[in-house]
Parts: C-alpha cells; sequence; structure tokens
C-alpha cells in the first residue's frame, strides 16, 4: 500500500529536486541511485511504521542510512543465493563459490546492520494509542480515494497545500503536537483515587489509578480483547506500565486474559497469596512473571503496601500460605484499599465460607464499599460478614448473558438499603474517589 500510494509521488519530487541542483546527466544518475534505496524505503515505512510502533514499541533512527547502504546488494544476495542454490545440486564446487560470492554481500548487511544498532540512540521506545494508528490509516486510504476520485473540492484544498506546502505542513505538525500535548495533559493524575470495576463478563477484574498516577490491576478476565479495550480506553496512551498485579486466585477464569496484558504492558510487581496449581494457564503467567525478572510478592493476611500518595492496600484473607488442596473460594486474596476516609474492600470470589474465616480470624473487613462476592450467587454473602464490613455502597461484577442466574434473589435481598451499581446494568462502574466524597459513574 505504501509503495501504491507514495513510491511514485516521491519519486518524482526527487527528481525534481535534483533537476535544480544538478545538470541532466548527474541528476539521471543520482536519481538511479537514490530511488530504490532511498524513495522506496520512505514509502514503504509511511505504511508500516505505524504498525511497529503499535506491536513492537519501537522507532528506529537509522532505518533510511541502513537501506541507503545495504539495498543496492539485496538483489545480488537473492539472485547469487537462488543461483547458488540451483547449482549445488548439479555441481557441487561451482555452487559453493556462488555461495562464498554471495557470502560478500550477506556479509556486507550484516555488518551495516550491527554496526548502526549498536549505538544507544539507534532506536527510541515509544508507545502509540491503538486508536492513533487507526485513524492514520483512515486518513491515508481516505485520502488515497480522495486522490483517486478527485472531487472539486478536494482538487482545491490540495491547490492551496502546493502552493503553501511549508504553511500547510507546519500547521499538520502543530496540530498533531498540540493533540499528543493536550492527551498527554488530559490524562495526568487528577490527585484522586479511581477505581473501574471492569466489565469483562462474568469474571473479576478491577483497575485502580492512585491520586499519583500508579496504576494496580487486580485478575483480569477471561477474555483477552474486552481487558485490552478497557486498559487501553482508561490508562494514558503513553502509559505502558502497570505498577502492581493482583492475582487473587489461580483460577484460570478469572486470570486467562493476563497472558495479553503482559505482551503489552511491563509490570512493576505481583501480589500472590503463593497457593500451588497445576492449571496450565496459571503456570503460563508464573512462568512469564519470572522470565521478565517481575518480583511475585507472597502477600497474606496483614501484608500493606503504601504508595507515597497516600493510598493503602491491605491484604486481609487469607490467613496464611494455602496449600495445594485448599479449595479455591475459601483461599482468595481479599483486599482493602484506603484513601482518606474512604475505604474499597474487593473480595473477588472468596465464597462464604472464606468469609467467615476472615471473622474467626479476627480480622475487620469494615469499609465504605464492598465488591460483591462471587457476582451475587446463591449463598455467596455471610450474613455476619456484610454486618461487619457495614458498606454504604455495593458493587456487582455480573454478566447479563451468564448460565448461572446470578445474581441470586435471596443474596440480593441482603443488601436491601444499601446504594448498589451493578456491572450488567451500567457496563464498567468508575469510582472517583478525593479521599472523603464517591463520585460513582457508568
Amino acid at each position: 500500500l505504501g509503495l501504491g500510494l507514495f513510491a511514485d509521488p516521491l519519486s518524482r519530487r526527487l527528481r525534481a529536486l535534483l533537476d535544480r541542483m544538478l545538470p541532466p546527466r548527474p541528476a539521471d544518475f543520482a536519481h538511479s541511485l537514490l530511488n530504490e534505496p532511498l524513495i522506496v524505503s520512505i514509502a514503504a515505512h509511511i505504511a508500516t511504521m505505524p504498525l511497529i510502533l503499535l506491536y513492537f514499541g519501537r522507532l528506529s533512527l537509522v532505518a533510511l542510512p541502513v537501506n541507503l547502504l545495504i539495498v543496492p546488494v539485496q538483489a545480488a544476495v537473492l539472485l547469487l543465493g537462488m543461483a547458488a542454490v540451483v547449482v549445488y545440486v548439479f555441481v557441487p564446487a561451482l555452487g559453493a563459490i556462488l555461495f562464498l560470492a554471495d557470502l560478500v554481500f550477506l556479509s556486507w548487511t550484516i555488518a551495516v546492520v550491527r554496526f548502526f544498532a549498536a549505538p544507544d540512540f539507534a532506536e527510541l521506545t515509544l508507545q502509540i494509542d491503538g486508536r492513533l494508528i487507526q485513524i492514520f490509516y483512515l486518513c491515508m486510504i481516505g485520502g488515497a480515494m480522495m486522490q483517486a476520485a478527485r472531487p472539486a473540492v478536494f482538487q482545491k484544498i490540495s491547490l492551496i497545500i502546493r502552493r503553501h506546502s511549508f504553511a500547510a505542513a507546519a500547521f499538520a505538525a502543530s496540530t498533531v503536537a498540540l493533540c499528543l500535548l493536550l492527551a498527554m495533559i488530559l490524562s495526568r493524575p487528577d490527585g484522586r483515587l479511581h477505581l473501574w470495576l471492569l466489565d469483562v463478563g462474568h469474571s473479576n477484574a478491577a483497575l485502580l489509578g492512585t491520586p499519583g498516577g500508579a496504576q494496580i490491576l487486580v485478575d483480569g478476565g477471561r477474555f483477552p480483547a474486552r481487558l485490552l479495550t478497557a486498559l487501553g480506553d482508561r490508562l494514558p496512551f503513553y502509559d505502558r506500565e502497570i505498577e502492581i498485579l493482583v492475582i487473587t486466585q489461580p483460577d484460570a477464569w478469572d486470570i486467562a486474559a493476563l497472558n495479553s496484558v503482559l505482551d503489552r504492558y511491563e509490570i512493576g510487581a505481583a501480589l500472590y497469596h503463593g497457593q500451588p496449581n497445576r492449571d496450565a494457564i496459571f503456570q503460563e503467567i508464573l512462568a512469564r512473571l519470572q522470565q521478565s525478572q517481575v518480583e511475585v510478592v507472597e502477600a497474606t493476611s496483614g501484608y500493606r503496601l503504601e504508595f507515597s500518595d497516600g493510598v493503602v492496600v491491605e491484604v486481609l484473607h487469607p490467613a496464611e500460605r494455602p496449600s495445594i488442596s485448599d479449595k479455591l473460594g475459601e483461599a482468595v486474596m481479599a483486599l482493602r484499599i484506603s484513601y482518606g476516609d474512604v475505604s474499597l474492600l474487593l473480595t473477588s470470589d472468596l465464597n462464604a465460607a472464606g468469609q467467615r474465616q476472615m471473622l474467626e480470624n479476627g480480622v475487620n473487613p469494615a469499609a465504605s464499599i464492598m465488591q460483591i462476592p462471587q457476582h451475587g450467587t446463591a449463598r455467596a454473602l455471610d450474613e455476619e460478614f456484610l454486618a461487619s464490613a457495614q458498606p454504604q455502597i455495593v458493587l456487582l461484577q455480573s454478566d447479563v448473558a451468564n448460565r448461572r442466574g446470578d445474581p441470586d434473589p435471596d443474596t440480593m435481598s441482603l443488601l436491601d438499603g444499601l446504594q448498589l451499581f451493578r456491572t450488567d446494568e451500567m457496563g464498567t462502574i468508575h469510582l472517583i474517589i478525593d479521599g472523603q466524597i464517591v463520585r460513582v459513574s457508568s
């Protein structure tokens, strides 16, 4: 696509530039020398660079000079290599000579690439919001269609741009820079604690943004596309780090999508209660965290994490590292996040037996806001536990299409008189907390 759209126009502009600078013969020679390694490379880069940024997060600063040096010999590399393979089948000695000749050009290619790749400034690490990439391709393809159709309005705009090319380029560059700057300003931390109870189906997934800009992801559900979309919509487009990842249990239903998160984001540290589990998905996530040298902290009741902006994360359950034979629902990690006078109790899939264990261990689950455990299924909530927590606001993470019939009417009847917000009715629930006041939006 890039070659089809940009190669010929750029080639014509290069020829016009050389004609103004050089006599005819030197201009012909320079154009034939530069057209393929420079112009074709630029045309290809225009179309492919956004995808390279999106999928690899890297911008090469030396691609064009490298191509100028290696593109002229690539035809020789391919043709000699193909000829050597064919000849070697019939005359091995002659084929070996051709391979050696090809090695000269191939060695030059490798040497140039390694030489330019060595300096620290050879590439930049950049992360671009996928939506900006979509806009770029829509504009590029839309512009190509307009160029082909040539409506009168488009011709007038093109004429103005050609007559004032420098001003148009400066305006376009300024507009892009201003949009990026505005997006960065709007995505800066606002000094408040944010909780998003994510709408990712009948699974547990919560994202917290601290007043200072740190992110905490609790579980993630089992649908990678839904989780990545939810994160991309809420994290700053330039931020590709999640400071804390919390795995409340090794059930793939609640964590399978984390593999896709590890593909796109760096993790500062992970919290897990340490229960062994042979599930393949859990083992893969754990192995990838270890390979990335992410510190996996074994966090049980009493573990406390304090942020410099005043946010405190407490692990309330389990009391000790669960064994492999312990039931998952009884050993789920329960968290309390506090900021100012407001506290959030995240219960994930902690069942009623686990809730009673917490009370028996002397843990006070009091919180201003509580997540209803186990998506409000039958017998999911212990009455004594609810009375001890004394929440003013309760949050339900449920999928309207779930086959279990959640939430259960008996469980919901325990919540009479409390403010209830549900993802199956509102979508993702967003809580904004300034330390005293809680604002809730969908």
